[in-house]
Parts: C-alpha cells; sequence; structure tokens
C-alpha cells in the first residue's frame, strides 16, 4: 500500500484511511503487520498483529514526539528505526518532518487518533454485519495497540509541564473501543454456540423410547462443542491479544456451560435414554477438565481449594460442573446405594453442599490419570504428593496464551526443584559433552516494535529432535536456575551430586585447563555468575597497559579489581564453589588452590579473548618523549613503550596469556591470599527460608525472583529454553511423574517442536481417553463417590481421645471447647495484643491438644489459624507450610512482635516529650502504652522472679510519672511537684482538675472585670472585647472545655453593672506641650558661635551624647497609664539643640516624664534572651527600683 511520507500529519493520516479503506473494500479484508514476539501481551497486553494503518501512524507519531522533544521517546526500543532496513517494509521514516513543539504534538496526535477512531468504527461494523472474523481481530489489534502507544506517551509526559488532557481522553476512548470489541467478539461466539452447535432436535428428544444409535455414543452436542471450543481457543491464542483471549474464552465456556447445566440437570429422560445422559455429563466434565486451564493463573485455582478463586467466572464454573457432578452421581448409582444413604438425616448429607474446607470432587472425577488414590480431605496444595502437584501446575502453565515466566519458575522449583532435577538426571549422559561457546549477535527478527536483542528469537529448529547444541543449552539453562534460586543443601542435591557422577566432571577446575574454551554446559552457567564484573576489570587493566603499566602491574591491578568490584558478583557465585571446594577430586590441583579463582581466571581470560577477536579498530593515542628522556629509559621501559603502543587485540590477548601464570612463582600470591581472605569473611549463610520453598507461597518472592533471572540475558534465555523444552515434551515429562497413560521409553524428550494433533484424535478423544467411555471401574465406584460426598459433618460427631492416665477414652466438650475458643479475640497484627492472644492460645492447644489424634490436632490448629483476622491473615495465615502451632507462633513472633530490647524500650520511656501543641492528656495517654510495652516485656522475661518483676515494674511506673511531670511546664510543674503524686494516673486527674480551675477562673475574670482591675488592660487599645484566654502553656485550648459552660436551665440573678464615671484621656498637649518645630535648629547668637564640627560616619559628633547614655526605651505599661511614648530625638537634633549640656537633657525629661509613677526603663538583650535594667534617670532624691520589682501580668514571671 502506497501512503504519502511527506507533509502535514493530518494530511497524511487522511490519505492513509483513504487507502486502507480502499483496499479492504477491494480484498474484503484488513491489511496487517505482525508484532515482535519478545513484545507480544506483557502487563499491556501487546497484540499479536496491527493493521498496517495503526502501524504507520505510529511510527508517524514516533517522527513528531521526535521533531517536539529533540530525543525518541524509546517506545521503538534501542532507537531501531534508524538502524533496520526492514523497517521500510513497514513505511520507514523517509518522510521528512516540520519543526514541532509539545503542544503542537499533542494536538496532531490527539486529532490523528480520532480520525483513525472514526476509520475502525466503520471497520467493526462492516465486520460485524458479515461476522467477518480477520477484520475483527484486526481492528482490535489495531485498536489495542493505539492504546498502549497512548498510554506510553502519557507516562513519559506526567512529569512534564505539558498539558495531557487530549491524551487522557483518547486513551480512555480506545480503552473503551477494545473492550467493547471484546465483547462484541464474545458475543458472537456465544450466538454461534447456542444457536447452531448445541442444538441437536435427535439427541435433545428425552422422551423418547428408543435409544439413541443403540446406546454405543454419546450425543452430537457434546462432540461438537468440545471441537468447537479447542479450535476456537488455537483462534483466539493467535489472533487476539493473549489476555483479552483468556477472557474472551472464560466468557465462551462459562455461557455454554450455563446452557449445558440447565438443560441436563432439568431433563427427565426415558428408561432407555438415561444412559446418555449419564454418557453426555461425563463427557461433559472430562472436556472442562482439560480446557480448565486455559483460564486458570494457578494450580489451585485449577481444582477450586477454598480461597484462591478470585475471579467471578471461575466460582461459577466450579459450581455448574458440582451441579452437574451431583446430578451423574444421583442418575446414575445404584437404587439400594441411595437407599442407605438418604435414610440418614437428611439434613447431615453434604451431597449438594459445596465443601469449602476441600477441593471439588468433581476435578478428581474428571482428571482420573491425576487423581489415583485420594483418600485424605486437600485443604491446599500441599496436602498433594510431588507427582499430582507438579502435574496440576503443569498442565496450567502449558495451557497459557503467552508465557507466564513466574509460573513457570514457579513449577520448576516446586518441591525441591523435583522437575529440574528429573530432566538432569534424564540428561546425565549429556552433562559430559563439551562445546565451545559461541557468541551470538543481536539480530532483528524483522517484525514491527523488534527491540533487535536477539530476545525474540525462538529456539531453533531447523531439525525434528534436539542435537547437542539443544542439550547444552538446556543444561545450562537447568545450572542458571538451581544457582540463582536454590540454597545450599539443594545445590548439593540437585546440582553437584548430578554432576559428580560423570567421569572427568572435575577436570575444567584444574589450572591447565584455563585456557580450554571447549566446557562443560554447567561450568559456564557457573562463569556466567562473574559476568557482570568481567567488562569492567578488562577495561581497567586494557587501559593501564596502554598507559604505559608493565605486565606485572597488569595483574596486580586485575586482582585489586576484582576485591573493589566483589559486591557486584552474585553470593551465589561464593556458595558454588565452596561445595565444589569440598568435593573436587585431590588429584585436581585450581589457580592458587581456590576453586574460586579457577572460576574468576576462566572467565577473565575468556572475556579478553573475545576482546581479542572482536574488538572493533580505535585510534590510538601517542605521547611525544623528549630526548632526555628517551636517553634515560632502560630496556624495561623500551618494552613498556613497545607495550603501551601495541594495538588493543593483542593487549588482550597477552592479558588473557598471562592469566594462565597468574600464581606462579609466587609473584602475586600474597595479593590472591588476601582477595580470597577478603571473600571468605562475608556472610554467605543461609536462612531457612531461602531456596525453593520460598517460592511456593509467597507470590511477591516469586514475582521479584523471576525479574531478577528476566534481567539479565543469561537468565532470560535459561527461562525460554525451559518454556520450549517443556511444551514440546510434555508427554514425556507426565509419564515421567506417572499421570499419562503413555510409557516412558515410548516418549524420548529429545522433540524441538511437537507435531499437532491430528483433526480425529481431536475430535474422538478428550486428552487421552476415548470419547463416550465410562469406564466399568468408575461405575463400580459410583456407590464410594456417593459415600464419601454424604459423610456426616464433622462437627456433629463425638471424637473419643486416648486419654493419658488410663486406658478409658474421653469425650471431648465442643460446648466447652466452641466457648474458650471464642474468649480469644482475632488478631489482626496489632503487637500490643499479639502476646495475649500467644498466650490464650498456648492455654488452648495444651488442654485439647492430643499427640495421638492427628485428625484432632490439626482441627484444633485450624480453629486457631482461623482467628487470623486482616494483616495477620494476609502475612501469616496464607502460609501453607505453617503445620503446626509452635511454627505459627514463631512466625507471629517475626513478624508483628516489637523487636525492640527493653533498653530502648525504657529510653523511649525517659526521653518521650509533648509535641508541639499536643494536649497533656494526649501525652498521657502515650506515656502509659509506653509504660506499659515495658511492663509487658519484663512480665515475659524468664531470667526475672516474680517479685524483681514487680520491683522493676513500680519502678518504671515511677519513671513514667516523672517523665509525664517533665513535660509539664510553668505553675501546673510546681504544683504537681508538691502534690507529691503517686502515679501517673493521678497527675493526669490532677491535669484535668487544674485545667477545669484555669477555665473557671478565667470565665470569672472575664464577667466581673472592671476598669481598675489588673486585666484593664485588655480593653484599652480595643473598644470590642478581648476574650483571650491567659497564657498558659498548659491550659487545653482545644479539649472538651469550651469558652461558655452549659449551665442549669434555672433563673440566674444577674447583678447590674455599676455606674462608671466616664473616663477623661490626657490630650497631646498636655503630656508634650504646645507643638513646636523640633526640626527647626534653635538660633544661636553671633558671639556663641563656634567652628562647626563636621559630622563623620564612623565617629559621629562626639559633643552629643555619651556611649554610656544612649540607649533604648520601651514602655511596657502604655495601655495601663493610658498616654503614648514621647518620640525620641535624633542624636544630631540632641547635639544641635542641647549642644552637649547633660543638664539639659536632665531637665528635658524631667519636664515631660516626670508625671510618670513608675520611671523604671528597660530593653532586651537578644544575646542572652533575658529581661535586665539599662539605667535609671531619677531624681537623686527617689529610690531605685530594679527591675526585680518590676510586674507585668502581660509578661510571664520566668522569661526562659
Amino acid at each position: 500500500m502506497e501512503v504519502m511520507e511527506d507533509g502535514n500529519l493530518m494530511d497524511k493520516v487522511n490519505i492513509l484511511i483513504q487507502r486502507d479503506l480502499e483496499y479492504y473494500k477491494s480484498k474484503q479484508s484488513v491489511l496487517q503487520e505482525t508484532i515482535c514476539p519478545g513484545i507480544i501481551g506483557g502487563r499491556l497486553d501487546f497484540p499479536r498483529s496491527a493493521s498496517f494503518a495503526a502501524v504507520k501512524l505510529v511510527i508517524w507519531w514516533e517522527d513528531e514526539y521526535i521533531a517536539a522533544y529533540k530525543n525518541p521517546s524509546g517506545f521503538f526500543q534501542k532507537d531501531s528505526r534508524s538502524s533496520r532496513s526492514s523497517i521500510e517494509a513497514f513505511g520507514g521514516c523517509g518522510g521528512i518532518v516540520k519543526a514541532s513543539d509539545p503542544t503542537k504534538f499533542i494536538s496532531a496526535v490527539s486529532k490523528s487518533a480520532d480520525q483513525l477512531l472514526e476509520h475502525l468504527h466503520v471497520l467493526t461494523q462492516e465486520a460485524l454485519d458479515h461476522a467477518d472474523l480477520t477484520v475483527l481481530t484486526g481492528t482490535i489489534g489495531a485498536a489495542a495497540l493505539l492504546k498502549n502507544c497512548l498510554w506510553f506517551y502519557i507516562q513519559l509526559l506526567k512529569d512534564t509541564k505539558t498539558s495531557t488532557e487530549l491524551l487522557q481522553t483518547g486513551y480512555k476512548k480506545y480503552n473503551e473501543m477494545c473492550e467493547a470489541l471484546a465483547e462484541r467478539l464474545l458475543d458472537l461466539h456465544c450466538r454461534l454456540l447456542s444457536l447452531y452447535i448445541l442444538q441437536d432436535s435427535d439427541c435433545l428428544d428425552w422422551e423418547n423410547t428408543k435409544a439413541f444409535f443403540e446406546s454405543e455414543r454419546g450425543s452430537y452436542i457434546i462432540q461438537m462443542w468440545w471441537l468447537y471450543m479447542q479450535g476456537t481457543r488455537e483462534d483466539l491464542w493467535t489472533t487476539v491479544p493473549p489476555k483479552m483471549a483468556q477472557r474472551v474464552f472464560s466468557g465462551m465456556l462459562n455461557e455454554s456451560l450455563t446452557i449445558l447445566t440447565v438443560r441436563y440437570t432439568q431433563s427427565s429422560p426415558s428408561e432407555a435414554r438415561s444412559e446418555l445422559l449419564l454418557v453426555d455429563i461425563s463427557n461433559l466434565l472430562l472436556c472442562v477438565a482439560q480446557l480448565l486451564p486455559s483460564i486458570c493463573d494457578s494450580a489451585e485455582e485449577f481444582i477450586g481449594l477454598p480461597g484462591s478463586n478470585k475471579s467471578k467466572i471461575l466460582r461459577d464454573i466450579h459450581v455448574k460442573c458440582h451441579d452437574l457432578f451431583c446430578c451423574f452421581l444421583l442418575r446414575g448409582a445404584p437404587l439400594d446405594t441411595l437407599h442407605k444413604v438418604f435414610r440418614k438425616n437428611q439434613e447431615d448429607i453434604d451431597l449438594y453442599k459445596i465443601n469449602t474446607n476441600n477441593i471439588d470432587p468433581w476435578i478428581i472425577y474428571g482428571l482420573p490419570n491425576i487423581f489415583k488414590n485420594i483418600t485424605n480431605p486437600i485443604k491446599s496444595m500441599s496436602d498433594l504428593d510431588d507427582q499430582t502437584c507438579l502435574a496440576l501446575e503443569l498442565m496450567v502453565l502449558l495451557a497459557q496464551p503467552q508465557p507466564n515466566w513466574a509460573l513457570l519458575l514457579k513449577v520448576l522449583c516446586r518441591r525441591n526443584f523435583k522437575i529440574l532435577q528429573v530432566i538432569l538426571r534424564t540428561l546425565s549422559d549429556m552433562t559430559n559433552i563439551e562445546l565451545k561457546k559461541t557468541s551470538q549477535k543481536a539480530t532483528d527478527c524483522g517484525n514491527f516494535l523488534c527491540p533487535a536483542d536477539g530476545s525474540c528469537k525462538n529456539i531453533e529448529s531447523t531439525q525434528l529432535v534436539m542435537n547437542t547444541k539443544h542439550y547444552h543449552d538446556l543444561i545450562m539453562a537447568c545450572t542458571s536456575v538451581v544457582l540463582h534460586i536454590g540454597n545450599d543443601k539443594e545445590l548439593n542435591n540437585v546440582l553437584i551430586e548430578t554432576i559428580s557422577q560423570q567421569p572427568n566432571w572435575a577436570k575444567c577446575f584444574e589450572r591447565r585447563h584455563v585456557w580450554n574454551q571447549i566446557r562443560y554446559s554447567w561450568y559456564e552457567a557457573i562463569l556466567n555468575l562473574a559476568s557482570p564484573v568481567l567488562p569492567l576489570v578488562a577495561e581497567t587493566v586494557i587501559n593501564a597497559l596502554q598507559t604505559g603499566a608493565t605486565m606485572y602491574q597488569a595483574m596486580s591491578l586485575l586482582i585489586a579489581c576484582l576485591s573493589q568490584f566483589w559486591d557486584v558478583i552474585d553470593s551465589s557465585l561464593i556458595r558454588v564453589t565452596s561445595l565444589f571446594q569440598e568435593v573436587i577430586p585431590s588429584d585436581i590441583l585450581p589457580v592458587s588452590n581456590s576453586v574460586l579463582m579457577q572460576i574468576l581466571v576462566s572467565g577473565l581470560y575468556s572475556h579478553f579473548l573475545d576482546i581479542s577477536e572482536n574488538v572493533s579498530p580505535k585510534k590510538e593515542v601517542s605521547f611525544k618523549h623528549s630526548p632526555k628522556d628517551v636517553e634515560n629509559k632502560s630496556d624495561d621501559t623500551n618494552s613498556v613503550k613497545r607495550c603501551s603502543e601495541q594495538s588493543t587485540e593483542s593487549l588482550a590477548l597477552a592479558v588473557a596469556e598471562s592469566l594462565c601464570s597468574i600464581d606462579e612463582d609466587n609473584k602475586h600470591t600474597d595479593q590472591i591470599e588476601e582477595f580470597l581472605s577478603q571473600v571468605s569473611l562475608e556472610d554467605i549463610g543461609c536462612s531457612e527460608n531461602s531456596g525453593s520453598i520460598r517460592i511456593e507461597n509467597n507470590q511477591q518472592i516469586l514475582e521479584i525472583l523471576v525479574s531478577d533471572l528476566l534481567l539479565n540475558n543469561q537468565g532470560k534465555k535459561a527461562l525460554k529454553t525451559l518454556h520450549h523444552f517443556l511444551k514440546n515434551n510434555s508427554e514425556w515429562l507426565y509419564s515421567t511423574l506417572e499421570v499419562s497413560k503413555i510409557g516412558t521409553n515410548s516418549v524420548p524428550p529429545n522433540k524441538i517442536l511437537q507435531r499437532p494433533l491430528p483433526l480425529l484424535h481431536k475430535m474422538f478423544f478428550i486428552g487421552y481417553i476415548p470419547f463416550d467411555q465410562i469406564s466399568n471401574r468408575l461405575m463400580s465406584e459410583l456407590e464410594d463417590l456417593v459415600n464419601r460426598l454424604s459423610t456426616l459433618s464433622f462437627n456433629k460427631t463425638e471424637i473419643k481421645m486416648p486419654n493419658t492416665n488410663n486406658d478409658d477414652t474421653l469425650a471431648v466438650d465442643w460446648d466447652l471447647f466452641k466457648s474458650r475458643l471464642n474468649n480469644i479475640k482475632p488478631f489482626d497484627g496489632d503487637c500490643n495484643t499479639l502476646n495475649k492472644f500467644n498466650l490464650k492460645c498456648d492455654k488452648l492447644i495444651q488442654i485439647y491438644s492430643i499427640h495421638n489424634n492427628s485428625e484432632l490436632n490439626s482441627h484444633i490448629f485450624d480453629c486457631v489459624q482461623e482467628k487470623l483476622i486482616s494483616r495477620a491473615e494476609v502475612m501469616v495465615g496464607n502460609r501453607s507450610e505453617l503445620t503446626n502451632w509452635e511454627s505459627l507462633k514463631a512466625a507471629l513472633q517475626q513478624c508483628f512482635s516489637d523487636r525492640r530490647d527493653t533498653d530502648c524500650l525504657v529510653q523511649e520511656l525517659t526521653r518521650t516529650r509533648p509535641y508541639k501543641g499536643e494536649d497533656l492528656i494526649n501525652f498521657g495517654t502515650r506515656l502509659q502504652l509506653l509504660r506499659s510495652n515495658v511492663a509487658q516485656r519484663i512480665s515475659n522475661d524468664l531470667n526475672l522472679t516474680q517479685e524483681q518483676k514487680l520491683c522493676h515494674i513500680k519502678y518504671y511506673e515511677k519513671t513514667a510519672l516523672n517523665t509525664f511531670i517533665a513535660g509539664c511546664t510553668g505553675t501546673l510543674k510546681n504544683n504537681m511537684h508538691l502534690k507529691q503524686l503517686n502515679s501517673l494516673e493521678d497527675a493526669m486527674a490532677y491535669v484535668v482538675e487544674f485545667e477545669n480551675f484555669e477555665k473557671f477562673q478565667s470565665n470569672a475574670n472575664r464577667n466581673n472585670s472592671i476598669f481598675g482591675s489588673p486585666n484593664f488592660n485588655n480593653f484599652q487599645n480595643n473598644n470590642t472585647p478581648n476574650f483571650n484566654t491567659p497564657n498558659n502553656p498548659n491550659f487545653n485550648n482545644s479539649g472538651s472545655y469550651t469558652d461558655f459552660q452549659t449551665w442549669p436551665s434555672q433563673p440566674i440573678n444577674m447583678p447590674q453593672p455599676r455606674q462608671l464615671p466616664p473616663q477623661r484621656y490626657f490630650t497631646n498637649k498636655e503630656v508634650f506641650g504646645p507643638p513646636q518645630n523640633v526640626f527647626a535648629p534653635k538660633p544661636i547668637p553671633p558671639s556663641q558661635r563656634t567652628k562647626p564640627t563636621p559630622m563623620s560616619i564612623s565617629v559621629k559628633n562626639t559633643n552629643g551624647f555619651s556611649k554610656q547614655q544612649s540607649m533604648q526605651y520601651q514602655f511596657n505599661n502604655q495601655q495601663q497609664r493610658g498616654w503614648n511614648p514621647p518620640q525620641f530625638i535624633f542624636e544630631e537634633l540632641h547635639a544641635n539643640e542641647y549642644e552637649g549640656n547633660e543638664e539639659n537633657v536632665q531637665q528635658y525629661y524631667d519636664q515631660n516624664c516626670g508625671n510618670i509613677e513608675n520611671e523604671t526603663y528597660f530593653t532586651t538583650n537578644m544575646e542572652n534572651t533575658n529581661y535586665r535594667q539599662i539605667q535609671n534617670f531619677e531624681k537623686p532624691n527617689e529610690e531605685n527600683h530594679g527591675c526585680g520589682n518590676f510586674h507585668n501580668p502581660a509578661y510571664p514571671e520566668n522569661p526562659t
């Protein structure tokens, strides 16, 4: 399809839509482009293919982004658009993009997305009118691709100042369109099923007295439904985005199962057609058991364990299959068996009840090869044997539309690496094959959005069976997974024991084989652990040689770099090398007698060899030396010069050869020993929860570990190789696990690609069980199945427990047990109630737990486990490895107990102070909680006697009281010291009493105040009353005490206010005298005029005030005195007016300030923040009053 590459984006989009519509009208299909297999699915659910118009628009959007932001967005990984020649097939980037900016970019993307959305609506309508699934899936892929692209731009521009509202609107429209198209696709398939597949008049004639097909087969309906569901699943898996395909297929299965369940449970067949009903229900249950793994995410959801089915559709499917199975049992069991069951109390029969504490019984019937001998109730996956558990997980894994890497890692590591152990031991003959490692170049697969790093390439499939290279990669992949996940015990049992059984397995650890590049596959996997540090060391050493270092210095630098960069290397390398160090034969001598050093030197040798073969030519820099330096150079310096002038290839090769003799002649022995001692000091011990057990029931840890594996190329390749092997050799694995009818010897594990099953096999077989077959074994066991489903309820039976004192039996009083169990409050993860919960559970288990009755002990443990709620249930209650009370108690202590020691708690109790603005009652409540923690810790200390515990608790109660008093201030603190309170509670009660008194006193002063009262200054500067409370730091302004108390409803005698004479205020004239121009200089007689003294900025006029007489005056009783402070005169005016006469100064203040009763002036020292007296201008015959006698209610007594 030819489109315009140059010009405006909107013009190009219009032409693109026009060309795409013309192509559809002429071909009745949509031109589609394939997306890279490495991009398909994922969290954003990328489609497998998209229309040419959508692909082209995404490329143009990227060009617009580059023009607006001057750099690529990253949607095309590694900027592959400019380096790949195959992009020209998709339209390329050969167009010319004009200058743009972020606003224009968002506007252009939004408008073009809306135009293409309208075009997709037209194509969708055409596809629905003609029931064209090809066109419908093409529009789904286009909408999904554009939706993901818009989401990417929104996330990219979120942190910028650019508004993304237009992009968010477009993303919402495309998201709604994808959901609508998925619903249309589901509706189309459901109509085909209900109108055509599930309709047959001959099969559905239940009242016919003639047997159907002479009772030799089942109805055509179930068989055609089974064939249609298989074909539709394969079609959805290859055309629709993976997650959307799962949703559509689950909807098809649920809707069709609804029709079949209602049909078979409500039918009343004749005697001749009764067997047809049983055969159809049996076929249907077997078919659902094979289809159900495709829509499940785990084996727990597959078999219907309690609490695992989060999806409503999965719960509905299990319920419908349970109803069908009950119908199958009741209609197929003999009458004498039904009579034996139903003659009991019908209220106790659990036949129609869905057991929430066990798996669904229909799944046991639907998977007869997996569930062979099930005798005990199954409440979790840990109750199943290894073969059954792994077979269920493997069925779910292989039925997914895309590789589920987390589930793959869970399957490989479950039950102590059972599957990996089977693969390694089966291929033990191949572990001795030595191959040379070949470097694979990153190539492009040629599809859209390819990252061009080689990760999207599938396993080489030019042959039908696996060759030596495939076995080499498979064993290396198994070793990589075991090294990344396993602990020391698992590494020894799974890896080292398998390897050590082969002849000449340890020769790779010989120091003479450092140069040997033909190695074992497991040895290559161990070398990959050191790969992160190899480029850093190699680059440092080569740079040193190029700048003139000798080879001896280069080797020393190499060991130093290993010491510095050691933190980069995975700790599993230390563990596996230490294990190999213990088992290598005595005739094997590694480098420096260390397996770790042998691994590092071998890895460095290979890396330097790769540099010498694959390095690209670089510009060399030569340094000019003076003639004097050249004359003084020795032969060794000349060799250094020749070494520095060599190319990188020759230097890398020289370093590689020098590594082979790095420990000869004791040249670097001390440095190597120091490095090995540094490594040995690191803590590499494994905890009890390490290894494969940590991923079985913890989804978060599983996701973290699989993400770590996928971050490097070796881990990514390992998981991909193992998934490819399991998918194409599943029958061999099923037979090895003994859950398949096919023998182990008939299916060798050597398939590269599994051939698809023939159409006749898909039609007439359900897995490997023939259609229309109800085996004689199942018919004979119907009585047993009915009896098992009709068992009496557990809590209504009387369980006899052996008495430890005598031979008599003791019946459990379940009413008393229930009462004691109800007294235990549920635990939600609060550390303050953990001790009480543990004590009560210990007492309950000690009373009722009997070691000889495992069933009763398990029931008591389950009852205690159900007491965990909220955070405790999420973090501890869901862990299936906790099978007894001691392990559960230890897990609770680890997760929720206060891990601080007693000293830390006491220190917190002692140093706690009130927060800013915190109420003292709240402060006391915090201290009560801290005191309770200390007392609880002391009471649990087994090293103290009862008297010592009481003494310690009493002492820390006194400590809490002292801490509370220290948090108070002012009068309240002094009063509490004088009161000699006995406890923290008494202190808190006194605070409440003190605050009530302060509140009452404040209200009384406010109501009874007069002009002459000490509080009259609150009304002096404002005509409106000021109802501010006193400045008490301990007063609770935001507590439960309001400004106006609620008094009893009764008459109150209100006193009449006194009639006070009007207040007369002093005028300015009375205070300061008649107005005068103080700034005008006083005329001086000519006889008294002197030569003016020049002013100096630094010295000023010395005829004015002296330094001791200049001061700053403050008047604190201004409001109470009723006059304003005088305006001070500047120093220049003082000098001009008074001419240095200090008597005039004294006379000036006597005239203007003589009416002040208290003539004390003070200033504030900013450095000491204390009030002090500066100087008193008083008459000689008056008493000098200092600041100690000064009192103002507006200031606190103690300013500090």
